[in-house]
């Protein structure tokens, strides 16, 4: 009996840790795209062709001359992944799908398509949900840490690449300008 009482109360405190480290982690705010630049910035986006939870394949190239493209690398196991989902999801709203594509693109890693599905269910988006099987999207864009957030302009050319989310919004307003 002791022993069982010794286990529950270490158990109660590895929850405990775990829920304070949970806590910790970054809030995911928005960053300045006009002072954030990658060695990858500037190179053309990999096209790709992945199916959706809906049913039918969307291809990146579909979106060339038309839009830019956020893409947003994400997993169901990954903690920072559901803190930053709702941020995602107030893009989407705050920003017309005629004016940016949004694509949330499940790595695949530890994920099959049916608890992809599941989970989208329990915790929807409202723009397409991309599942990558074999993580060969997810690796061609270096999405060994998730999130993972690419903007990709209307020519095809990626324009940033982190963790953070990019603040997209104030981008597009600056690009519009430009154009």
């Amino acid at each position: 009996m002791k022993r069982l009482f010794i286990l529950l109360v270490l158990f109660g405190l590895g929850i405990g840790i775990f829920a304070a480290v949970w806590n910790m982690g970054p809030k995911y705010e928005e960053v300045d795209l006009s002072t954030t630049m990658t060695p990858l910035t500037n190179m053309k986006a990999p096209n790709f062709r992945l199916p959706t939870l809906s049913g039918g394949y969307v291809e990146l190239k579909q979106f060339e001359g038309k839009k830019p493209v956020l893409l947003y690398f994400w997993a169901t196991w990954c903690p920072s992944c559901f803190r930053v989902r709702p941020r995602v999801e107030e893009l989407r709203k705050r920003i017309s799908n005629q004016d940016l594509e949004i694509l949330a693109i499940n790595v695949g890693a530890n994920d099959s398509f049916e608890h992809v599905v599941q989970y989208q269910k329990k915790h929807p988006l409202s723009m397409p949900v991309l599942y990558d099987r074999k993580s060969e999207v997810s690796a061609k864009y270096g999405a060994y840490g998730v999130p993972l957030f690419v903007l990709i302009d209307e020519n095809g050319k990626l324009v940033y690449w982190g963790h953070e989310l990019p603040n997209v919004k104030r981008w597009l307003k600056e690009h519009s300008k430009r154009g």
